[in-house]
């Protein structure tokens, strides 16, 4: 592939989510715990699953961004987040039974934590019962995927962030031909963004079609 045709994604810093920019669909009681959380109110212990794209981790960034390990507990904090509970090491869910145990020792503090499937669940998968316990001392809550129409409006909605304008003739195409989970919405839109800049054209559904052809990519 030519070095003109694609930007490295790094040149395009991503939008930071925020609770404004979350598209709750049928998902209010996710959110406004969330919301309450980020006022320093609400459940000391939350636990939020449902499948991939239905926006848990940009609920979780808006208190904060999630990192690669269990936190430690730290009294001068008073939020923790995990994520991805699903893909933890052993190691890391004995970290996160000590983080629970810690959080519900201490009064003002929070700990949010996503994972893919309800607490009994993981249980049923080999998951350590303490841990799963642990979940479900707090508020569980299922989040519901988005509609097509909502997923639709989340795409525009960072396309438009970008200064991209998508018309009804694209997003029709884009809604027949690509895949419709948000994860790979959202990648997709960065790197078409990155290749219309690179052509200084706009998004059309030629360029869309060029693109997936130099990159190889299908669907």
């Amino acid at each position: 592939m030519d070095k003109t045709d694609q930007l490295p994604l790094s040149f395009f810093p991503a939008p930071v989510p925020t609770l404004d920019s979350f598209v709750v669909g049928s998902n209010f009681e996710a959110f406004n715990i969330v919301k309450e959380l980020s006022e320093g109110r609400g459940p000391q212990i939350v636990y939020l699953f449902g499948e991939s794209g239905t926006g848990k981790t940009h609920l979780l960034t808006t208190l904060e961004k999630p990192g690669p390990t269990v936190p430690v507990f730290d009294s001068e904090k008073k939020i923790f987040v995990v994520d991805d509970v699903q893909d933890l090491s052993e190691e890391e869910l004995a970290a996160l039974f000590e983080l629970a145990n810690q959080v519900r020792a201490h009064s003002g503090t929070h700990l949010i934590v996503a994972g893919d499937k309800s607490p009994s669940a993981l249980r049923s998968r080999g998951m350590r019962v303490d841990v799963t316990s642990r979940l479900g001392w707090g508020t569980v809550v299922e989040l519901a995927p988005l509609s097509e129409e909502e997923k639709q409006q989340v795409f525009i909605n960072r396309a438009h962030s970008k200064g991209l304008e998508l018309s009804p003739e694209v997003m029709q195409w884009m809604s027949a031909y690509l895949p419709r989970d948000m994860r790979t919405l959202s990648r997709l839109l960065e790197e078409l963004d990155a290749y219309s800049l690179s052509k200084n054209r706009r998004l059309t559904i030629p360029l869309i079609k060029e693109w997936l052809a130099k990159t190889h990519q299908s669907f």
